[in-house]
């Protein structure tokens, strides 16, 4: 079975890439390394009162090779709204040892706005 070298989803045969995140599938997935065994602590960078500009944010990280969770309020998940609004709250949260540099980045982005 192919698998997403990325989000390590498991395909049928015939299919050469994945539909997420379009790029070519593999035979087998890499063995994880101890360090990657290891479970990374997390810490909230900031909260969004829009995820438009969370989603902006997360693929900057992303980018940069910085992992990020972004967590919406129920609402916002549920009812898939782009808006803000006053119930509205998205979170992205980053590894804690690249908290200062993924804080440097979002400000770096959102300073002019």
């Amino acid at each position: 079975m192919p698998f997403c070298p990325n989000c390590k989803s498991e395909y049928i045969e015939g299919i050469t890439a994945c539909s997420e995140c379009h790029v070519p599938l593999v035979d087998e997935l890499a063995v994880a390394t101890r360090e990657a065994d290891v479970e990374e602590k997390f810490a909230l960078l900031h909260t969004f009162p829009s995820i438009v500009y969370a989603e902006m944010i997360k693929e900057a990280l992303e980018k940069r090779g910085i992992a990020c969770l972004m967590k919406s309020d129920m609402l916002t998940s549920a009812y898939g709204s782009k808006g803000g609004g006053v119930f509205s709250k998205v979170r992205i949260y980053v590894p804690e040892n690249r908290l200062k540099e993924s804080d440097e980045i979002m400000n770096q982005m959102l300073d002019h706005i």
